[in-house]
């Protein structure tokens, strides 16, 4: 057997990269069964300046947004027990047809997010997904910016 190695070392450039998170204000209202997802998108949401409240399912979801309605925007896990989360957007709707909806889903099928999407979800984010790029899509869904129905990210 015999090993070739390159004789010089090949130069490696440090680049020190800060991403630039974008933050905002608002209520967020993240519906996921996930206990660690819940947890890990309400710590990022948090730490972009947003107040965040979770429910485990799509009723519990469902009942918080009912009780208040003061949420601007909802991040809606597809595949749920209880309620899922095409049947949780309609419900949403009905109670608020303007209510911004971000379907946050690693497992929806396509015709339930293409459904949601064409009655009124603002956006779909595949998991996993990358903070910033939540932060993001959250930040224009508020601010009402246009954004296209379709995988954003």
């Amino acid at each position: 057997i015999r090993l070739y190695f390159p004789s010089t070392v090949p130069e490696v450039v440090e680049r020190s990269v800060t991403p630039t998170l974008r933050s905002g204000t608002g209520k967020v209202l993240v519906i996921d069964d996930e206990p660690l997802v819940r947890s890990v998108t309400q710590r990022c949401m948090e730490r972009a300046g947003y107040q965040v409240e979770c429910a485990k399912d799509g009723l519990e979801g469902y009942e918080r947004f009912a009780r208040t309605r003061d949420f601007d925007v909802v991040l809606l896990d597809m595949g749920m027990p209880v309620m899922g989360g095409a049947e949780c957007f309609a419900k949403l709707r009905e109670l608020d047809p303007h209510v911004k909806v971000v379907i946050v889903s690693g497992y929806a099928s396509e015709q339930e997010a293409a459904e949601c999407l064409a009655n009124g979800a603002l956006a779909f984010v595949d998991k996993p997904y990358r903070s910033e790029e939540l932060i993001d899509v959250v930040a224009k869904v508020i601010a009402g910016a246009a954004l296209h129905p379709g995988r954003v990210a």
